[in-house]
């Protein structure tokens, strides 16, 4: 496989967080280059501190958003005051099997930090939408950027694009919208 998406929420039972685990660690194993994408998705008290540990310890990309980096933080370090920036790069720094982490700001747009550039990408204000549903907007970011990623773009389109189908999916009601053939034919012109 190219690419590996998990998330915290998944890893709520021992079980399921044992798989999740055994399943990496095979993935980190294999010779094959493979993105490996956790995604923190902080939901009610669904989290430790073990899971963001081993999490963190077997991904090389880890997408956050800036209403989860306080929890992150105080989960972490103690002090849930740290700034969303810092503690993005303080993770990257601090872990060397990290390659970049990825900070959704909302409506704002997003950050992107690699051990020697940040990339950000601001939402054009005529381009944000008023959010009818942001249930998937996270989910789908991720899925747009990782796609993008392994069909051998650049960061900054990446998120470029991520961020656009991300605010189409807030436009809509639910988390999995059906996407205008417009935005399909767009998406398979992009990979």
């Amino acid at each position: 496989t190219d690419v590996v998406c998990f998330g915290s929420l998944a890893q709520r039972s021992a079980a399921s967080h044992a798989t999740v685990v055994r399943f990496l660690d095979g993935v980190i194993r294999r010779e094959r280059r493979t993105l490996r994408v956790f995604d923190v998705n902080l939901r009610q008290d669904f989290f430790s501190r073990e899971v963001l540990e081993e999490s963190m310890a077997r991904c090389n990309i880890l997408k956050i958003s800036d209403e989860e980096a306080p929890r992150v933080a105080g989960c972490l370090t103690g002090c849930p005051d740290a700034d969303a920036g810092g503690l993005c790069r303080e993770l990257l720094d601090r872990r060397e099997n990290l390659e970049m982490v990825i900070l959704t700001e909302g409506a704002e747009g997003s950050r992107v930090f690699t051990r020697n550039r940040i990339s950000a990408y601001v939402i054009p204000r005529g381009n944000r939408v008023r959010p009818v549903d942001t249930v998937g907007a996270g989910d789908s970011f991720t899925a747009a950027f990782c796609a993008m990623l392994a069909a051998g773009h650049d960061i900054w389109p990446a998120q470029a694009f991520a961020s656009k189908v991300a605010a189409f999916v807030c436009s809509c009601a639910g988390a999995t919208p059906e996407y205008p053939a417009a935005a399909k034919t767009e998406f398979l012109e992009a990979l």
